[in-house]
């Protein structure tokens, strides 16, 4: 999400930005893909396997290797074959090779396969997970160490005397940390600002001067930061806006604020907390420091969704 926020007189905007997840899309078979299907179907495997093989295209590897392996099976040569379901396993230790997209011998093979691959698939799951965790990209981090818990539960489910049990340790207790780091963080408190130089004020009883008085000039920034928005996941996807109005005193502090137009009731508690710490350079009048009333327009807007991957 992103906010941004106007003052009534015309004012900058503020942004903050969160990202986006973006879903992949489905692929369509490869024409050198389908071609190798065709050739499968009728019974021409060693065609077929030289059509695979010219396949380089990580996101359609899974299905090379799962046809692969079915004409390596039909020629006989289950060893070659049983590599290649292994190659699967490693990378996708979560793929599933259906019934009705697979001979009964490759399924049932498949599965044996899998079975005694999965503690490697962990292994191998963790080594990414970690790297990613090292190299800061959490979201990917927790990905990876959720997958490999799921893989390790199909291991060894419930032994902790199995030879994967340390690696089920260290996946928990490193998927803490990555959530621990994914979790909003706090805003630092703002710096401390040093007071204006000391004006006149005005003797007589105080009037609050607002945008429609052109003898006064108005007060300007020089601390006024917005609490980061972070939309629970129950609040629907969209714009949220509202109205805040702020009373700044002589000192440049704010003396009052209040929410004209409730923006989100998540958000507007914290927004009025926030104002409490703004600083501006006064507004004055003839030289003389005087109080100003002045409303903003705050919108809590959504990022665009963010592009596809080609």
């Amino acid at each position: 999400m992103r906010i941004r926020m106007f003052a009534s007189a015309g004012r900058c905007v503020v942004a903050f930005v969160l990202a986006a997840a973006v879903s992949p899309i489905a692929r369509a078979d490869s024409p050198e893909l389908g071609n190798a299907k065709t050739l499968y179907a009728q019974a021409s495997y060693e065609d077929a396997l030289t059509q695979l093989n010219g396949i380089t295209d990580a996101d359609t590897a899974n299905q090379v290797d799962q046809y692969r392996a079915l004409c390596l099976l039909a020629l006989g040569r289950d060893r070659e074959a049983q590599a290649s379901l292994e190659r699967i396993v490693v990378r996708a230790p979560l793929y599933v090779v259906k019934d009705d997209d697979a001979s009964p011998k490759l399924v049932k093979l498949f599965q044996q396969v899998r079975q005694r691959t999965l503690p490697a698939a962990a292994k191998d799951l963790y080594a990414r997970a970690r790297a990613n965790f090292d190299g800061n990209h959490f979201a990917e981090a927790q990905a990876q160490f959720e997958e490999m818990l799921v893989v390790l539960k199909e291991t060894a489910p419930g032994d902790s005397s199995s030879p994967v049990a340390d690696l089920k340790q260290l996946g928990e207790g490193f998927l803490k940390l990555t959530k621990a780091q994914l979790m909003p963080k706090e805003p630092a408190p703002a710096p401390p600002v040093a007071p204006p130089p000391p004006a006149r004020f005005a003797p007589a009883k105080a009037v609050v001067y607002n945008p429609g008085d052109a003898d006064v000039v108005p007060p300007v920034d020089i601390v006024r930061d917005l609490p980061p928005w972070n939309p629970p996941s129950s609040m629907p996807n969209g714009t949220y806006s509202g109205k805040l109005q702020i009373d700044i005193d002589e000192r440049g502090l704010v003396e009052r604020a209040v929410l004209v137009e409730t923006i989100a009731p998540p958000y507007d508690n914290r927004l009025l907390a926030a104002s409490k710490a703004w600083r501006f350079q006064p507004a004055t009048k003839d030289g003389v420091a005087v109080k100003y009333r002045k409303t903003f327009s705050v919108v809590l807007q959504p990022l665009p969704p963010a592009p596809s991957r080609p």
